[in-house]
């Protein structure tokens, strides 16, 4: 019931106070479940992109950490192929003072900055460090490839 209550907090809170690049609902109905929504960040290969999470969470949270997935394919060295990010706040560095908002906001800086001493994926973080056009162009081929939304004529 703990894990209820503080979900229903954040997710009114989340609603008040939405962040301008994201946001974050339940899925039908069921608070242990949501889908999160991120913007592409401006000046990084994904903008302009919309990428989808999905947020399980335990009924241990706050003081387990939900485990999050991009549903959208994205080309990041610190997201694997089922989208599962590879990240210390996520794991060893959880707390129960972290919310859905600042994994969204960290989730946004990972975007813009990734972790490559961390990776999920060794070659992909040595292409980031050797050949940064080479990777921002497979990031951009992949958003406009799997997180345009459908133009609305």
């Amino acid at each position: 019931a703990l894990a209820e209550s503080r979900l229903r907090k954040e997710w009114s809170e989340l609603h008040r106070h939405q962040p301008s690049n994201c946001c974050a609902w339940p899925i039908s109905g069921d608070l242990m479940l949501w889908e999160a929504t991120v913007m592409g960040v401006r000046d990084t290969p994904y903008y302009l992109g919309v990428f989808s999470l999905r947020f399980k969470f335990s009924r241990n949270y706050p003081f387990d950490a939900p485990r999050v997935n991009f549903t959208t394919k994205i080309y990041h060295c610190n997201i694997d192929f089922d989208g599962y990010i590879c990240w210390d706040l996520l794991s060893t560095r959880w707390t129960a003072v972290q919310k859905v908002a600042s994994i969204l906001h960290a989730v946004c800086e990972l975007m813009r900055q990734p972790n490559i001493d961390d990776p999920c994926d060794e070659a992909m973080a040595a292409l980031y460090r050797d050949d940064r056009d080479a990777y921002n162009n497979n990031a951009i081929n992949w958003t406009l490839r799997y997180a345009m939304a459908p133009s609305v004529n």
